[in-house]
């Protein structure tokens, strides 16, 4: 009961804004999560690109074909290179338990909500980094949160 109690304080629910569209789904609060953008320092959400991909361009989901997290630069630069949407890709380097210097495709989205209960922020100043993968195992959130940016 502990567990399932102190899981729900950590969760939140996201919606993305971007472009008209919306995405939501839930995330949990990571404190070991501290990824930023390194070119203007904004804290990165990471969300599953099941939940992100359709606010994404067709041609950007062609970047995603493969179930893997390593980013084909040429070709997202092929499919992407002359478009507006070039304005709002970030390129997030991390490191995780098991893969060091990965990189995380990030979209700059025109605002994202975050709600908990009475608990409700909107943010402008964010970035989302997709992941080609499962976050949860059990599926009650596919993104995790930085700390940050509830402060």
């Amino acid at each position: 009961i502990q567990s399932r109690v102190l899981k729900e304080k950590l969760i939140y629910n996201v919606t993305v804004l971007m472009g008209g569209k919306e995405a939501n789904f839930n995330a949990i609060l990571d404190t070991g999560n501290s990824l930023k953008d390194p070119v203007s320092g904004l804290p990165v959400i990471v969300a599953e690109y099941d939940v992100m991909k359709g606010l994404l361009p067709a041609k950007m989901q062609l970047v995603f074909k493969e179930k893997a997290n390593d980013i084909d630069l040429e070709e997202l630069y092929k499919q992407m290179g002359n478009t507006r949407w070039m304005l709002r890709i970030r390129l997030i380097p991390f490191s995780s338990l098991g893969r060091e210097n990965g990189m995380l495709l990030g979209i700059k989205p025109d605002m994202v909500m975050l709600r908990q209960r009475k608990f409700i922020r909107e943010i402008k100043d964010v970035i989302i980094g997709i992941y080609n993968s499962k976050i949860g195992k059990d599926g009650d959130y596919r993104g995790l949160l930085y700390s940050e940016i509830l402060r």
